[in-house]
């Protein structure tokens, strides 16, 4: 249980706490809460250790604030209502989410070049590579419902 300092400096208990599950999402809370340069700082510069709700050990070297991990313990405390513990490791075991990301593109590229459609255009067309991947849905000017989708597919 916490307290809020509401209006007219009334105190109120709350009971509500918000669960964060994995580092992705403790990093996204930042994104959310529009803490750019501490998102950004997690997200590209600092390589998860070990991570359960409540508690996280991170490697943060490559971060030059010397209160780096007492910052972001203080934000995602406030965010979720539960207190943190951010710990650094000299430990260099983990990724960055930057890092995990890469692998997961070029594992989808990989994947993507041995479906027969996309082998053909590989093939007729020499020299050409695939850089990235995105979602039909997510490049269309226009909206396209499931059917309309559905149908794409399948041509």
């Amino acid at each position: 249980m916490f307290f809020l300092l509401v209006e007219n400096n009334k105190v109120e208990k709350s009971s509500t706490t918000f669960p964060v599950k994995s580092f992705r999402q403790f990093v996204d809370l930042f994104y959310q809460k529009r803490e750019g340069m501490l998102h950004t700082y997690l997200y590209n510069n600092v390589k998860l250790i070990s991570f359960k709700e409540g508690e996280v050990v991170i490697n943060s070297e490559s971060v030059t604030s010397p209160n780096f991990s007492r910052t972001i313990a203080r934000y995602v405390s406030k965010w979720t209502g539960r207190i943190w513990q951010v710990s650094n490791s000299s430990s260099n075991i983990g990724q960055t989410l930057y890092e995990e990301d890469v692998i997961n593109h070029q594992k989808e590229i990989e994947l993507m070049k041995n479906d027969p459609d996309v082998k053909l255009l590989l093939d007729n067309y020499p020299g050409v590579k695939i850089h990235s991947i995105t979602n039909i849905l997510e490049t269309t000017d226009e909206k396209i419902d499931k059917e309309e989708y559905q149908q794409l597919k399948e041509k």
